[in-house]
């Protein structure tokens, strides 16, 4: 048997401030999957943002529910504030802080 490649799937949290004046609270997990291949090379593929729990808006818990996250949702975009949006530019701003070789790093000899 010849092993071609290995992989690890890791699940990270951040806990994050979006909107005016950081109004809403959030954690985002993500997964990453880590692999080196035949060559020893360290591969990346991050999802960042698959999910978010612990929501709180202006420092009150909102119900993390679907029907709920779905109303809160809507009632930020009638306020004129686009929920997705802001997490989307989160996410980036994840990826670009060099996410991928920390985690390169952090796991190189693991797997």
């Amino acid at each position: 048997m010849k092993i071609t490649n290995t992989t690890l799937m890791v699940a990270f949290e951040h806990d994050v401030k979006i909107g005016p004046n950081d109004s809403i609270e959030l954690t985002l997990i993500s997964n990453a999957f880590i692999s080196k291949d035949e060559n020893g090379n360290t591969h990346v593929d991050i999802e960042i943002g698959v999910d978010f729990i612990n929501v709180k808006f202006l420092g009150q818990n909102v119900n993390s529910s679907y029907d709920s996250i779905k109303d809160f949702r809507g009632s930020l975009l009638k306020l004129g504030i686009d929920f997705d949006k802001l997490i989307r530019k989160k996410e980036q701003e994840i990826i670009d802080s060099g996410i991928e070789d920390k985690l390169k790093l952090m796991f190189k000899n693991k797997i």
